[in-house]
C-alpha cells in the first residue's frame, strides 16, 4: 500500500498524543484534568481518536484517505459515547468490587479476576448496546446526507445486514474486547485512561470495518 502524505499527517498527530502523555509533565497535566474533569475528557478523547480509527478504517479499506461522510455529526456521536464510556467504566469495576466484598463473585484478593470480571460485565452488556446504537447512529447520519431527510426508524433498521453485525460484534467481544479490558482493569487508574484513549482508536476502526448494510 502506497505511503500517502495523509500518512504522514495520520501518524504524527498520533504520535504528538502518544509523546505528549509519555512525557512527565504532560502525563500530569492528563492526570489532573482526568480527576477535575473526566467527563470532558472522555468526550475529548473519543471525538479525536475514534475518528481517526474510523478514518484509518476507510484508508485501509480504499488504499488511500477519504474525508468521513458526515465527520462531523459522527464524531460527536463519538464524544457522547466517550462519555457513556466514561461513566461506565467506573461503575462497571465498583459494581464488581461490590460484589466480591460481598461474596457474589469469587477472588476479592485477586487483581486479575476482579479485572476479568469487570471486563466480561461490561462488553456482554453495555459493549453490545453502545456498539448497536453506534450502528443505528452512522445509518440515519449517511441516509440523511445522502437523500436529504431522515428515513422513518423501521425503514432505517432495515439497511443494517444485522446476522453479519452482530456475529461480527460476538467475534470482536469475545477474542479482542474482553481480554484487551481486562489488561486495561489489570491496570493503575491512572494508566487505564491511557490505555482506553488508545483503544478507542481500534473502536473506530473496528466499527468501522465491521460495517455491512442492504439497499433501501
Amino acid at each position: 500500500m502506497q505511503i500517502r502524505s495523509g500518512d504522514v499527517v495520520w501518524t504524527g498527530i498520533l504520535a504528538a498524543i502518544g509523546i505528549s502523555l509519555i512525557n512527565d509533565t504532560g502525563r500530569e497535566i492528563f492526570k489532573k484534568i482526568t480527576i477535575l474533569h473526566p467527563y470532558i475528557l472522555g468526550f475529548i478523547k473519543f471525538m479525536v481518536l475514534a475518528s481517526m480509527g474510523e478514518m484509518l478504517a476507510l484508508r485501509l479499506k480504499n488504499g488511500k484517505w477519504f474525508r468521513v461522510s458526515g465527520f462531523l455529526a459522527k464524531a460527536l456521536i463519538w464524544g457522547v459515547i466517550g462519555l457513556a464510556i466514561t461513566f461506565m467504566f467506573k461503575f462497571y469495576n465498583i459494581s464488581v468490587i461490590v460484589l466480591q466484598t460481598q461474596k457474589f463473585l469469587p477472588g476479592l484478593d485477586f487483581p486479575f479476576t476482579r479485572a476479568f470480571f469487570t471486563s466480561v460485565f461490561m462488553n456482554l452488556t453495555f459493549g453490545f448496546v453502545f456498539m448497536t446504537a453506534h450502528r443505528i447512529s452512522d445509518v440515519t447520519i449517511e441516509y440523511k446526507i445522502e437523500h436529504s431527510h431522515f428515513a422513518p426508524f423501521a425503514e432505517m433498521m432495515e439497511v443494517v445486514d444485522w446476522p453479519h453485525f452482530i456475529i461480527f460484534i460476538c467475534k470482536t467481544i469475545s477474542f479482542f474486547w474482553i481480554p484487551a479490558h481486562t489488561v486495561v482493569f489489570m491496570l493503575p487508574e491512572e494508566f487505564r485512561i491511557l490505555a482506553a484513549a488508545f483503544l478507542s482508536i481500534i473502536l473506530g476502526l473496528f466499527l468501522s470495518l465491521g460495517k455491512s448494510e442492504k439497499t433501501i
